[in-house]
């Protein structure tokens, strides 16, 4: 509601509530522009300079509350003096930037600032430090290899030597400073595991996964890059697991279960006389406990018919979810192109 201050104080309370933090604030500390109230309080507006001003998103700055663009006075006057200089310095490398016939200088520690004649000039030498540059890519001028070789050789030292990898659909470059293993493109939206590089899915990091990462969630804030061979190794021994101690557990599992429940029933009523006067009926307990063993293996065959339908539909999941992934970076990727066109 746009009032002056006079109505403002004579129609309100005292206090009001900032639309950032939520809090009760006295009138007399809530934002003011131009004689018009903007329900923010001052600490939050200057918070929100100094956090824009720190990531130099200077262009059009804007009111949090009421997105009315702020001038050069008001930043001025609700900024230090150090931040306000940051400021003008970044305003003036977005301008510089905007500008098709200017080009920075990017040698270190040279701030020079270059004036192409015309857009199609391949090389500039700077008249500070006296480097030439191509104002193609803005590097150092090189002539026996194109801006994509000159990028693609960066790109290739930064991953080698950075926590920095490649989205596997899009080949945007993704930097990872902490959080989960579980990564997703802001480009195309693809998920993969920063780990192995493989698709994301739901069941990646099961214990008795040996296609994903299995029992790899400790370290979930890991940022540099996994060597390989590792993680194929816990892929090898949990094969192996599967493939020879699986069966046994399968055996054996049945039986076990059956005779440890009966064993358990006979402890619970142990102290029966019935049970302790009838010595014809221990021996009968005992060849009742061997044909309950015996059955437990009809069990088994019970747990193996359920089991397999169970990997099948498991399976199943696993490969429509890394499709719908899949499909939906190729999609998100499909409509970018769109848009440029």
């Amino acid at each position: 509601m746009n009032l002056n201050v006079d109505e403002f104080l004579k129609e309100n309370t005292s206090y009001k509530i900032c639309q950032i933090c939520l809090s009760q604030v006295e009138e007399n500390q809530m934002l003011f522009i131009q004689k018009v109230c903007h329900l923010i309080c001052m600490d939050c507006f200057k918070n929100y300079l100094n956090e824009e001003i720190r990531i130099s998103k200077v262009e059009n700055m804007k009111c949090p509350h009421c997105l009315e663009l702020l001038t050069d006075q008001i930043i001025q006057d609700n900024v230090d003096n150090q931040t306000y200089i940051k400021f003008r310095y970044f305003q003036k490398r977005v301008n510089i930037q905007k500008d098709p016939l200017k080009r920075f200088c990017p040698t270190i520690n040279c701030e020079n600032i270059l004036q192409l004649e015309n857009k199609n000039q391949q090389k500039i030498q700077c008249d500070q430090c006296q480097a030439f540059i191509c104002t193609q890519c803005n590097r150092n001028y090189h002539e026996e290899f194109s801006c994509n070789q000159i990028l693609e050789k960066e790109i290739t030292i930064l991953i080698n030597t950075r926590d920095i990898q490649r989205c596997r659909k899009c080949k945007a470059l993704v930097q990872k400073i902490e959080g989960c293993n579980h990564m997703t493109c802001s480009v195309c939206e693809y998920q993969w595991c920063w780990l192995c590089g493989d698709t994301y899915t739901q069941m990646h990091t099961m214990a008795l996964n040996p296609f994903g990462c299995p029992m790899l969630q400790n370290g979930r804030f890991t940022v540099h890059n996994t060597q390989m061979w590792k993680i194929y190794c816990i892929r090898f021994w949990i094969f192996v697991l599967i493939i020879f101690l699986f069966p046994f557990a399968l055996l054996f599992s049945g039986p076990a279960f059956l005779l440890g429940a009966y064993i358990e029933l006979l402890r619970k009523y142990r102290n029966s006389t019935y049970l302790n006067c009838q010595c014809y009926i221990k021996y009968i307990l005992f060849f009742l406990g061997i044909i309950i063993f015996l059955l437990g293996f009809i069990l088994d065959v019970i747990f193996a018919v359920l089991l397999v339908p169970g990997i099948i539909y498991l399976f199943v999941l696993y490969i429509k979810e890394r499709n719908r992934i899949i499909s939906k970076a190729n999609q998100r990727l499909q409509q970018r192109e769109n848009n440029e066109l």
